[in-house]
């Protein structure tokens, strides 16, 4: 389910964090809405731990 409670990217490395700790072996995906600057916040997304990243838009 979408998590409308992540408003930064420390709160995303946490859940990032916190699912990898349950689940090792799990790979996190984050969907992320096109507009302009999305490549700026997809770059902290990595740096956050996800292993796949979507653009949607």
């Amino acid at each position: 389910p979408p998590h409308h409670d992540i408003y930064s990217i420390e709160d995303l490395a946490q859940l990032i964090y916190d699912l990898k700790q349950v689940n090792p072996a799990a790979l996190v995906s984050v969907k992320l809405v096109s507009h302009a600057g999305v490549g700026t916040i997809a770059a902290g997304v990595v740096k956050a731990g996800a292993d796949l990243i979507t653009v949607s838009g």
